[in-house]
Parts: structure tokens; sequence; C-alpha cells
């Protein structure tokens, strides 16, 4: 593990490639699957660089994923104080409140980050499904569907479509949808699940 240098007196900071390399390696652990070593690292670049906006954002996640989204939320709220403009904070800070059953809350994210990236197709699955869950499901249905068009290969898309077609009534129109990420994904048991659903919904194939 990097050690970076302790704090001096007189406001001496670590070399910037250190602290670099700390977070570097804690995204690493992150990408490993090594969360709680992850959020050790993040947390020590923001002990000596509290302004280090990718390490309050991903150390947020961390706490969410170590089922603590309570404590995730205000790191990434620091984070998009310092990067307004970064969709991708406004889409965990919009996962985080979702943990915490604040739907409402983290469609307002998930709307910001389309706002700032109209290409940001997992904001728009995102945001469709916290529409769902809101009891919106046309508004879920195009969120859902912009995604579709802009990742027509995202499993989760796929899925959270046709959930949103056979809450609307139309399982006619999420068997293809499932057809389509079956052949794509054929281990997908979830969407083999929603596919018998949509066929016992509206009859068979001919």
């Amino acid at each position: 593990m990097i050690k970076l240098q302790p704090p001096t007196g007189g406001g001496r900071q670590p070399p910037l490639d250190s602290l670099a390399a700390t977070f570097d390696e804690a995204v690493r652990l992150h990408r490993a699957g090594d969360v709680a070593k992850a959020f050790v690292m993040y947390r020590r670049v923001l002990a000596i660089y509290p302004r280090h906006a990718d390490a309050l954002q991903m150390a947020g996640v961390c706490a969410g994923q170590l089922g603590d989204p309570a404590n995730g939320v205000p790191l990434v709220r620091r984070a998009i104080a310092l990067r307004p403009h970064a969709p991708g904070y406004q889409l965990k800070r919009g996962s985080l409140l979702r943990m915490l059953g604040k739907s409402e809350e983290a469609a307002a994210c998930y709307r910001q980050a389309v706002h700032l990236d109209p290409l940001f197709a997992d904001a728009y699955n995102n945001l469709g499904s916290a529409l769902l869950l809101m009891g919106k499901p046309e508004e879920a249905l195009r969120s859902l569907q912009q995604s579709a068009r802009l990742k027509p290969d995202f499993p989760e898309t796929q899925r959270n479509l046709a959930s949103v077609l056979l809450e609307l009534g139309r399982p006619e129109e999420a068997k293809p949808v499932l057809r389509n990420l079956l052949k794509r994904h054929p281990e997908d048991a979830e969407g083999r699940k929603l596919l018998e659903r949509a066929e016992q919904a509206g009859g068979p194939a001919a």
C-alpha cells in the first residue's frame, strides 16, 4: 500500500504525485471489489486534500456500497459543489438517495444529470426506474425509451423498459424487447422471468 507523507506544520503538503498515486490505488482497489480498503484510501486522500472532488464522489459511492448511503450523500454533495456541471456526480447522488427511499429527490438528480448531458443513457435509465417507483409509468416509459435509443445493448434498460410496458398492460410490446435482450444475453434470468410473465399476460407467440 502506498503511503502518503504526513502533513507537517506550516501548511506543507505531500507531493502531488504521492496524492495522485494514493487516489489511483484507491480506484484500483475499488474496481477489484475491495470496497472497504478503497474507502480508507479515498478518505486518506481527503484528509490531506478535502477538495478532491473525485475522491469525495468515490468515497460517497463506497459508503453506499458498504450499506451507509446516508453518509455517502453529503460526500457526493460536496463533490457537486466543487464540480456542479459533472453529470456523473448527479447520477451517483441520485443512486444514494434512492437507496434511502427518496425516489423524488433521486429523480431530481437524474433529471439534472440528463440536463447536463442529454446523451447520458444511464441517467435516463435510472430516471425511468425512479419514476416507475413514484407511480408515473408513462413518464418512466419515455425516459427508458430514450435510454434504449442511446444504449440499445444495456440489459438493465431493457428489463426496466419491459417492466414498464407490463405495468402499462402492454405485454405484446414487452415481448420483443425481452426476446432481443435474451438473444444478446441468454443467461439473463430476470429477463427470462419477465418474458414468461409477458407471455402469460398476452398469450404465447404464434
